[in-house]
C-alpha cells in the first residue's frame, strides 16, 4: 500500500480542499469521512478507480493516519464506527504498536458498499533494509475487509513487500502473478506503465496480495517516484479502457477530472471473483 511515503518532499498537486468532508456529505463514505475528522489530526487521502471487464469503479479512496497521533483504541473505534467484525478486532490490536501508518478505505462494488482497514508496517521494513541490505520479503501491510451488508465474505489480506527489486524483477514477478499467461490486460497495460515510469530514473516499492481462502493473485507497485501525471500515462489507460470494453464517456467524465493529479499506485491481476483487474491510485489529499 504505502500511500504517503513519498509525499512529504514533491509538491502538491490537487489538495483537497479544507471542508472536504461537508462536500462529500451525501458521498459513499461520508460516515468514515467523519469518524476521521473528528479525531481532529491530520489525514491524507488517495483516491482511486478500478477497472475490470465492462466494468468501472470509482466510489473508492483510502485515508492515512500516523499512528504516533492516533491511539490504538481511537483507531479501532473508527474502524468499529464502519462496522468492523468482531473477527478482525483483536489481530488488528495486536499488531497496531508495529504499525507507523493506519488506513481507512470504503468503495462501492457490484455487491454493495465494501469498508476496509490496514496495518502498515514500512518504518520497520525500511530500518531492516537500511540497516542489512535485506531482500527477503516482508508484510507491508495487514488489510481487513468487509462488506456493510454480507459478513460471509470477510477476508485478511497481507501485502508482502519484496525489497530492493530492480526494473527486471519487478517485471518478471509481476509477469508471475498471471502463471505466465500474460494476456490479461492488467498484466501488458501495467508492465508497460512500470516501464514507463523507469524512464524517470526513479526505484519503485513492489508488493504482492493475498488472502486466504480465495482466488485472488495480485501485485501493487508504488509509482510516485516518478512523478508522473495522469494525463502522462492517459494513453495507456485508454487501451485499458478499450480492451475492458469501458464506456469511453464514463471514463471521460471521471478522468476529465483529475488528470493534473500524480499518478501513484498501480495494482493489477486476479480478483476474488476469478476476473482480471487494474487499479489505478491518486492522492487527493497530502499526509
Amino acid at each position: 500500500m504505502l500511500l504517503f511515503e513519498f509525499g512529504v518532499n514533491r509538491q502538491t498537486r490537487g489538495r483537497c480542499a479544507d471542508k472536504l468532508v461537508s462536500k462529500m456529505s451525501d458521498a459513499p463514505g461520508h460516515l468514515l469521512l467523519e469518524l476521521v475528522a473528528a479525531q481532529h489530526i491530520a489525514y491524507g487521502r488517495e483516491d482511486s478507480f478500478k477497472m475490470s471487464m465492462g466494468r468501472l469503479l470509482a466510489d473508492r479512496f483510502l485515508l492515512g493516519l500516523r499512528t504516533h497521533e492516533i491511539s490504538a483504541q481511537a483507531a479501532l473505534d473508527i474502524a468499529v464506527g464502519i462496522g468492523m467484525p468482531e473477527q478482525f478486532k483483536s489481530i488488528f490490536l495486536q499488531n497496531f504498536g508495529e504499525a507507523n501508518i493506519v488506513l481507512f478505505g470504503v468503495e462501492d462494488s457490484d455487491r454493495g458498499r465494501i469498508y476496509k482497514a490496514y496495518l502498515e508496517f514500512w518504518q520497520k521494513i525500511r530500518t531492516v533494509v537500511l540497516a542489512t541490505g535485506s531482500r527477503e520479503p516482508a508484510l507491508l501491510n495487514l488489510g481487513f475487509k468487509w462488506y456493510e451488508s454480507d459478513n460471509s465474505t470477510n477476508v485478511v489480506s497481507r501485502y508482502t513487500c519484496f525489497p530492493l527489486l530492480d526494473l527486471a524483477g519487478i517485471l518478471g514477478r509481476m509477469r508471475a502473478v498471471y502463471e505466465a499467461c500474460d494476456d490479461h490486460p492488467s498484466c501488458w497495460i501495467a508492465c508497460r506503465l512500470v516501464q514507463l515510469a523507469a524512464k524517470r530514473n526513479a526505484t519503485f516499492i513492489y508488493l504482492e496480495v493475498s488472502e486466504e481462502g480465495t482466488p485472488r493473485r495480485s501485485f501493487d507497485i508504488n509509482l510516485y517516484k516518478a512523478n508522473l501525471t495522469l494525463a502522462e500515462v492517459e494513453p495507456l489507460l485508454l487501451e485499458a479502457v478499450t480492451q475492458y470494453a469501458i464506456p469511453r464517456e464514463q471514463f471521460d467524465a471521471l478522468y476529465s477530472h483529475n488528470r493534473a493529479r500524480l499518478l501513484g499506485h498501480l495494482s493489477g491481476g486476479v480478483a476474488r471473483d476469478g476476473g482480471d483487474f487494474l487499479t489505478v491510485y491518486y492522492e487527493t489529499r497530502q499526509l
